[in-house]
């Protein structure tokens, strides 16, 4: 293998490994935007906890906004007397998060 062959492997590799860098960088970020305070409580907002406090949501509003009890990200229970404000400004977030993240991305590209 000629030596401008082996620069040019080199400098993809490079180039490789500056890309990963930076998409794990963006993932990083999006976990530290993707997260909600609440009433003194930390909840981390990733795809699961989204889909059950909507679900939770859904079932809520066919039985009259009844309040639900979450847990934060320490484990420790919290009653959610407010629902819909919660819901709103989970989505909120995430949905910032989520552009943010998108943002990044597409400038790596």
């Amino acid at each position: 293998m000629e030596k401008s062959e082996i620069d040019k492997l080199l400098a993809t590799a490079d180039r490789r490994a500056v890309y990963i860098n930076q998409v794990e960088h963006a993932k990083e970020k999006f976990r530290t935007l993707n997260i909600l305070a609440w009433d003194g409580h930390i909840f981390e907002l990733d795809p699961s906890f989204v889909c059950y406090v909507l679900l939770q949501f859904m079932s809520s509003q066919a039985d009259g906004d009844m309040p639900i009890i979450l847990f934060d990200k320490n484990s420790e229970p919290v009653l959610i007397e407010d629902l819909s404000e919660f819901v709103d400004q989970m989505q909120e977030k995430h949905t910032e998060a989520l552009n943010e993240y998108l943002d990044i991305y597409s400038r790596l590209q």
